[in-house]
């Protein structure tokens, strides 16, 4: 069983820090992560550690600001190009937490993550506010995903995915385990999409608004005709450089996370969201903040999101009646 001992022990954090972290957040006084933003955070912390062992000789309980730096600087994305600008601020995040984190338990003399001099580090050191869409970049996104031409059974599986994150507020990985005949399904008499999950607080039924249940029926009839096994809600989609959109094939596996913000951006756009937190978070906030707005009981709309506390609703209600003042 962890205890504080076991949790916050030096041994623990130099010998293996990605199951430090996991511990770590897993038992966070303050806040409730979700199981992946967990395992997320814990990989990023266990690469960061890793890279400061091999080509600095220190780890987290003694790396420098200019060691973080460095690390920062080193980052890569797919083809080994620079890490893009998203990427490295969410290490930032990361480091921060972590680096504060074992200075306030002492096993720190200090925290190198308040003296960083890298570009993507240079930002208010308190946590970045929540983004979401405005009423009428709400109405405009909606707009946008309606008038989209949908002849091929990809755009109507785009259409739908766009509208559903807006709709329901879910997380990108409860999006790509969703079966299909759980979105309206038969064995309730409102429209609804039910989310599986062995937690009482992840498992729930989420209302569904009017306007995005054609799109739904559309996209359940076109998903019939692809006879997939598993019935994932949204399956990938073949990609080839040989292959036209419409000459690509579906696959039997989730819609990854990349194709996911591919087709999401877009609809952001023509929304007039020009932001870099253009993804289903954002959609998932203005999910949070559209329901707050209606005056949702906080109750209500903290189980409807599947989420162990309140904490990141005060959040986006505090944010909410800033954006308004």
């Amino acid at each position: 069983m962890d205890t504080p001992n076991t949790l916050n022990a030096p041994p623990l954090w130099e010998l293996n820090p990605r199951e430090a972290c996991r511990r770590w957040l897993r038992h966070h006084e303050h806040l409730a992560y979700a199981p992946h933003s967990i395992e997320q955070y814990a990989a990023m912390t266990g690469a960061a550690a890793d890279w400061l062992q091999r080509e600095r000789g220190r780890s987290l309980l003694q790396a420098h600001a200019g060691d973080v730096d460095a690390l920062l600087s080193s980052l890569r994305g797919r083809g080994g190009k620079t890490a893009s600008v998203a990427t490295t601020k969410r290490y930032v995040a990361v480091l921060r937490l972590v680096l504060s984190h074992l200075h306030t338990l002492g096993l720190r003399s200090d925290d190198p993550s308040t003296s960083l001099t890298h570009p993507a580090a240079r930002h208010d050191l308190r946590r970045q506010a929540p983004r979401f869409l405005s009423p009428d970049q709400v109405t405009r996104y909606i707009d946008w995903v309606l008038a989209q031409p949908r002849p091929h059974w990809g755009d109507v599986r785009d259409a739908a995915l766009r509208l559903l994150y807006l709709a329901t507020g879910i997380t990108v990985q409860e999006s790509r385990q969703l079966l299909i005949h759980d979105v309206l399904p038969d064995d309730v008499p409102e429209p609804q999409v039910r989310i599986r999950a062995v937690s009482s607080v992840l498992a729930r039924s989420i209302p569904l608004p009017p306007w995005c249940c054609p799109v739904l029926r559309e996209w359940q009839h076109a998903h019939a005709q692809l006879a997939l096994e598993p019935a994932l809600a949204f399956p990938a989609r073949q990609r080839s450089p040989v292959l036209a959109h419409h000459g690509s094939r579906a696959r039997p596996y989730p819609i990854s996370t990349s194709e996911i913000y591919d087709t999401i951006r877009p609809a952001m756009l023509a929304a007039g969201f020009d932001d870099e937190q253009q993804g289903p978070q954002t959609l998932r906030n203005t999910y949070a903040v559209t329901a707050l707005a209606l005056d949702v009981p906080m109750e209500v709309l903290q189980r409807r999101m599947g989420l162990h506390t309140p904490w990141s609703l005060d959040v986006l209600k505090r944010e909410l009646k800033r954006s308004r003042e």
